[in-house]
């Protein structure tokens, strides 16, 4: 019984939807149906003509923007870049400055230790405290009229125990400072018009190569700018010498 009751409930359904169906066929509006004869006389109306004028002047017309209803910039024709002579000069006038050469503290030896002739390099200076910082050796060899060569540096200068004079400083002493110690054993550094030349000599792949890190005056009236210079500006390293000339 419960089958033939399931069966006669789905037939039910199918039927309620077909009638639904059959409802809302009969609510739609039905589309005119077209004849032969209106489909041919479509066809055979002739379509609008435009005038070519008008045409030209609507191509003429800038576009307009839609969202701000302005009418969009016109379009610039592309210029002919200037040509190099045309061009401003960037830089002045006059003849350029050497890109090399013997700079104020630049030489042409030891390469990666400012010996190079690119002009001074300026190194930070280090503050050193002398009640902390336990001092260096610097042998510093000293003549008279010229500088001594750079061969008899070699055996550890040797060669040169006559005119060696041996200072512990730091390397925050400047040149005028070595040469205030200088003076109290060479007496002829203390000469009027004298002036002390230094030289740093260090070794470079096997030998040693100086260079001049300036001249200090024995007046103490005449004074220049590397009387404040110091050690760690002419990039000095334990180890190095200096060799001093004293020339009227």
């Amino acid at each position: 019984m419960s089958r033939g009751v399931e069966s006669e409930r789905k037939e039910r359904r199918h039927d309620e939807k077909r009638s639904e169906r059959k409802r809302t066929r009969e609510e739609e509006p039905e589309e005119p149906k077209r004849t032969k004869a209106e489909g041919e006389r479509r066809q055979e109306e002739p379509k609008p003509q435009r005038d070519r004028v008008s045409d030209r002047r609507e191509r003429e017309q800038p576009p307009v923007n839609t969202r701000t209803t302005e009418p969009a910039a016109e379009t610039r024709p592309r210029t002919a870049r200037p040509t190099t002579a045309e061009r401003p000069a960037i830089r002045p006038p006059g003849p350029r400055p050497p890109l090399g050469g013997r700079g104020r503290m630049g030489g042409r030896g030891m390469m990666g230790r400012g010996f190079g002739g690119r002009g001074p390099v300026q190194v930070p200076r280090k503050e050193i405290n002398r009640q902390e910082v336990c001092p260096l050796l610097l042998r510093v060899f000293v003549s008279s009229g010229e500088h001594h060569k750079v061969e008899q540096f070699s055996n550890k200068a040797a060669e040169l125990v006559d005119d060696e004079v041996q200072i512990y400083t730091w390397k925050d002493a400047t040149l005028l400072e070595l040469t205030q110690l200088i003076q109290r054993v060479k007496p002829f550094a203390k000469e009027r018009n004298a002036q002390l030349h230094f030289n740093l000599v260090a070794p470079n792949k096997g030998k040693f190569v100086h260079r001049h890190i300036g001249t200090v005056r024995a007046e103490t009236s005449r004074r220049s700018e590397d009387d404040r210079k110091t050690l760690q500006d002419t990039k000095f390293e334990i180890g190095d010498y200096l060799d001093v000339a004293v020339m009227p």
